[in-house]
């Protein structure tokens, strides 16, 4: 969802890690590591971001944070050349504001889009879906003809609960990205229960026995 002509987005940056540094202009800023919602999964130490301290939380816990990111240059690939720009992940970007962060006496607030209903698949549609043989039908059912902005705007929301929800356990995991892959997997079961209303009792054994994982 872009907001300006200068490329700024509103996105989900999920931290591992925040070291504070002497910045640009002396101005001090925080070296922050985590993942935008388009790093790639072959990306396994994550991405660097730096942001002024000034406009920053005054405590920036581990886990999923929604910020309004600007396009910097392009990175490079390991030839030394610059990349196409085909894709997100292939420039640098940097945090310019948080959800809920005052900048300039005002609160910032994230814009969002008016929820739309979500229709419901007609038998006929169902068979021609694209279903996985491991994938449990159900999935596909509940989520079809949800529109893309809906889907962000849920996915959003879930993750930033489930990261809430996992911050007092950030301690007992052996990784950061062990962490990261466990909150999105409780997010995953946050928003089936938005879409279903099911409760954790009626979701299925497999996804109650992740939840009872070991760290």
């Amino acid at each position: 969802m872009v907001t300006n002509e200068e490329q700024s987005i509103w996105t989900t940056f999920t931290v591992s890690s925040v070291t504070q540094v002497s910045g640009r202009n002396n101005r001090p800023e925080y070296e922050i590591t985590g993942r935008w919602e388009w790093t790639p999964a072959s990306n396994t130490w994550g991405d660097k971001t730096y942001c002024p301290r000034d406009i920053c939380p005054e405590v920036i816990n581990p886990g999923s944070h929604i910020v309004l990111a600007k396009r910097g240059e392009l990175k490079k690939d390991r030839n030394g050349e610059f990349y196409d720009g085909s894709h997100q992940w292939m420039y640098r970007w940097r945090i310019t504001e948080w959800e809920g962060v005052a900048t300039e006496g005002v609160t910032t607030v994230p814009p969002t889009a008016a929820p739309a209903p979500a229709p419901q698949p007609t038998p006929e549609a169902t068979p021609h879906l694209p279903v996985a043989e491991t994938e449990p039908q159900h999935v596909v059912d509940i989520f079809a003809g949800i529109d893309q902005t809906q889907m962000r705007i849920m996915r959003q929301s879930t993750l930033k609960c489930a990261s809430w929800m996992m911050v007092p356990l950030m301690k007992d995991f052996s990784s950061p990205l062990l962490a990261v892959k466990r909150t999105e997997e409780l997010s995953e079961l946050l928003m089936e229960y938005v879409v279903t209303g099911k409760i954790y009792e009626d979701i299925p054994e497999d996804a109650e026995d992740l939840l009872n994982e070991e760290f």
